[in-house]
């Protein structure tokens, strides 16, 4: 059943499936606030289902239901506060399994979750770790560079490590320091 009502402004209410076969597009003006109100598209729970209910949408790969990738949103708490709500993004694999199996989950903090490797593919791939404390934090990387070596730099400043990958060889810039042991080119032990 299909029903417009005037007075909402041309809302339309669908008691069923709605099929396009065509292109469905949704146009509006950007916006800088109000992400929930004012948004494109909103999948809003009628009810919720504390710690595991699951707002998604999912992206079929089958005619067949239950395989697929699902994107949405997981509820892992259980009340209504920014304390006690705690909603996560969350990206399920479906492959004939009706829950299917999370292989990335970002929670409140920002943490990010991966059930599986974290690849970086390039010529040469860089992975940061940008510590943001204020008067001590650096910014290192791990890098792979077209000669096959792997480096731990800090960002722009110095390539504390080299690892060779042909020899298994690691080169310090620095110095070595242990506990009871001091080396540098130097001091000759």
């Amino acid at each position: 059943a299909l029903v417009f009502d005037m007075s909402e402004g041309g809302a339309a209410t669908f008691a069923g499936s709605i099929n396009a076969s065509g292109t469905s597009k949704i146009e509006r003006a950007q916006n800088t606030t109000q992400f929930d109100r004012d948004c494109f598209l909103r999948l809003h729970p009628s009810a919720t289902t504390n710690s595991g209910g699951y707002t998604n949408m999912i992206f079929g790969t089958s005619t067949t239901n239950n395989y697929g990738v699902a994107v949405g949103a997981r509820r892992a708490g259980t009340g209504d506060t920014s304390s006690t709500n705690n909603p996560e993004f969350s990206v399920r694999i479906l492959n004939d399994s009706i829950t299917g199996t999370e292989v990335l989950n970002i929670n409140t903090s920002g943490n990010a979750t991966f059930s599986g490797n974290v690849t970086l593919q390039s010529t040469a791939p860089i992975f940061y770790l940008n510590n943001s404390t204020s008067t001590t934090g650096k910014t290192w990387r791990l890098s792979s560079a077209a000669n096959g070596k792997m480096y731990i730099t800090q960002d722009g400043v110095i390539d504390a490590i080299t690892l060779d990958h042909t020899t298994g060889n690691a080169t310090f810039s620095g110095d070595i320091n242990a506990p009871g042991l001091v080396y540098d080119s130097s001091n000759k032990y």
